[in-house]
């Protein structure tokens, strides 16, 4: 595969020179840049070849998120930032992931796995085999079609959770990721309720994974996923129902 090309920006050198060792571990990253202010990394984003964006959301003059929001076609864009407080703004904007300072390189490789996983070719009508055979009755598992059209079986009880984006489903569990054309409204009808619960209009979680809450974040295997605040109380609720 062609490399993916990085851009960094960041007013921090230490944090950039980071993601800079952590790019050079890895054959298929290609830095192309680094800048350290975001009004001068306009031009440059919009006039460079990015595949993937490295951006920092604490910034003078003008921030992460902002920056973002300028952007009529952004890159794939993953955020890293010593503030968990963002993160719900963050994934409103469909970002590929929130990396909390300091990173380690281990949750570095996951959420760059993430990208490599956007450039899988799925076809073009990947729905439940519920849909195609309704007899089919699966209380653990179910079929999805996945990329190259492979019919994938999904166990219910090892999905960590599930991550929209864009008309694509992306399901996290504890072997690998699998990608599929399938909405979340869908997957909510098909996945068991009572374990499964949609914390955020781009998130459906496992109840029984959650490692902790901190406020608006679910910390959850290695990740920290947005609660939007109508769903917090029914999380909380459904939790204690649970007696987790």
């Amino acid at each position: 595969m062609n490399t993916v090309k990085c851009f960094i920006i960041d007013d921090q050198e230490p944090a950039c020179q980071l993601i800079a060792e952590y790019i050079s571990k890895i054959p298929q990253l290609e830095l192309v840049g680094i800048c350290h202010e975001p009004m001068e990394a306009l031009a440059i984003v919009q006039q460079k070849q990015i595949d993937l964006l490295f951006l920092d959301i604490n910034m003078p003059v003008l921030n992460g998120i902002q920056f973002l929001k300028t952007l009529k076609n952004p890159p794939n864009t993953i955020f890293t930032t010593a503030y968990s407080e963002y993160a719900l703004q963050a994934f409103d904007l469909k970002v590929i992931d929130y990396l909390v300072k300091p990173i380690p390189f281990d949750r570095f490789v996951t959420a760059v796995n993430r990208v490599f996983d956007l450039k899988i070719s799925i076809p073009a009508d990947p729905i439940p085999i519920e849909n195609e055979f309704p007899e089919a009755q699966f209380t653990d598992f179910s079929f999805f079609k996945t990329n190259q059209n492979k019919l994938e079986k999904i166990n219910f009880n090892e999905v960590i959770f599930i991550e929209s984006h864009g008309e694509y489903a992306r399901f996290h569990t504890n072997k690998k990721i699998s990608v599929s054309r399938v909405s979340l409204n869908r997957l909510e009808e098909i996945f068991p309720k009572g374990n499964f619960f949609r914390v955020h209009r781009s998130f459906i979680i496992n109840i029984d994974k959650i490692d902790a809450i901190d406020g608006s974040l679910i910390e959850i295997d290695s990740y920290k996923i947005p609660i939007s605040k109508s769903r917090r109380d029914d999380l909380n609720k459904l939790i204690l129902h649970n007696d987790l």
